[in-house]
């Protein structure tokens, strides 16, 4: 593997599920050959262990360790950091809520990802949805900035704070849990940690009732009901093409700061093809590529996050500008249905 390494400035893994092959020793040759190293990892536990025992030691060697390139996490990564970066701007400091809101997301499953969730079970078994696994990639975190109860934490829903379901003024829309909310929480409280030390910076991610919606009208189109998805996909296997070029994703980053100094900043995002399995490879393949051309932002090494490795307007730029303009687009917008 060293010789391997030595041979790159940064090399992406696809070879999940990470735990089961040998992704911790290509970690450690990464290390050893000041090799950048980044992945698609969605075993959270597997990555809560990958950072206890190399974040040191990439740090030392300035080498960065990014295990979120994928739609695990990436999405709601550079939601929330690009919205809660962008309302610092104003000098009044980080936002004391941040939520991130998918209104779209027409995509499907792999074999990769099933195995990966198998292996996540039967490893280290059910992720704990609570206080622990929420900041489990946030160790440095104080005590007083751990606000958040879940790794997905509790959305602001009107009338009904503590529920899993309600209606959210912020987005217009009837919200519930998303799935990936407890991969995608510790990711985006590390990024939090590491930008924002020590602020109580609530975060929540949800979905609107519109994905169920718009994910049952594209799963009925014609080429649905000749091509259909695999419900059962093998290691490897993919969605049907027809799914990886029409598939899509939508989504906003909304931050907010109370008073006295109440401010809002809304990130909206919007990609074509399929996020789970076409748009992660080109995702990861374009910031893999920023590692080895770039380097961490400003030469700092450790166990980092897509935005904290490179910065969410960089990253933000590259994926705009990636296939002619064709692959992501970004704005900003106070209005919650401009997307």
């Amino acid at each position: 593997l060293q010789a391997m390494t030595r041979r790159a400035k940064a090399i992406v893994s696809y070879a999940g599920p990470y735990h089961k092959y040998g992704g911790e020793n290509l970690i450690r040759s990464a290390i050893a050959t000041c090799t950048h190293y980044a992945d698609l990892c969605g075993e959270s536990a597997f990555k809560k262990e990958m950072l206890q025992k190399y974040g040191d030691a990439a740090k030392a060697r300035g080498v960065a360790i990014v295990q979120a390139l994928g739609m695990d996490s990436l999405p709601a990564d550079l939601l929330a950091m690009g919205a809660a970066e962008q309302l610092a701007t104003d000098g009044h400091g980080p936002p004391t809520d941040i939520t991130v809101y998918f209104s779209v997301l027409n995509s499907w499953f792999s074999g990769g990802t099933m195995a990966a969730g198998k292996e996540q079970l039967e490893v280290y078994g059910v992720d704990p949805n609570d206080k622990e696994s929420a900041y489990a990639l946030a160790p440095e975190e104080s005590i007083e900035a751990r606000v958040d109860q879940t790794p997905g934490g509790t959305p602001p829903h009107t009338g009904a704070s503590s529920s899993d379901i309600g209606y959210d003024a912020n987005f217009s829309s009837i919200t519930l849990p998303y799935a990936m909310s407890a991969c995608d929480g510790p990711t985006v409280r590390r990024s939090l940690a590491l930008t924002f030390p020590d602020a109580p910076i609530h975060f929540a991610e949800v979905m609107g009732s519109s994905v169920l919606k718009e994910l049952a009208t594209f799963l009925s189109s014609p080429e649905a009901l000749s091509q259909p998805p695999n419900p059962n996909p093998v290691p490897g296997e993919g969605p049907p093409q027809w799914l990886l070029e029409g598939g899509s994703l939508i989504g906003q980053g909304l931050a907010a700061r109370g008073a006295p100094n109440a401010a809002q900043a809304r990130l909206h995002m919007h990609c074509k093809g399929d996020p789970a399995y076409q748009n992660t490879a080109k995702w990861s393949a374009e910031l893999a590529l920023a590692l080895a051309q770039e380097g961490p932002k400003g030469g700092v090494g450790g166990y980092l996050t897509p935005t904290v490795a490179l910065g969410s307007e960089f990253i933000m730029q590259r994926l705009s500008k990636a296939e002619s303009g064709n692959l992501c687009s970004f704005w900003w917008g106070s209005d919650p249905k401009n997307s």
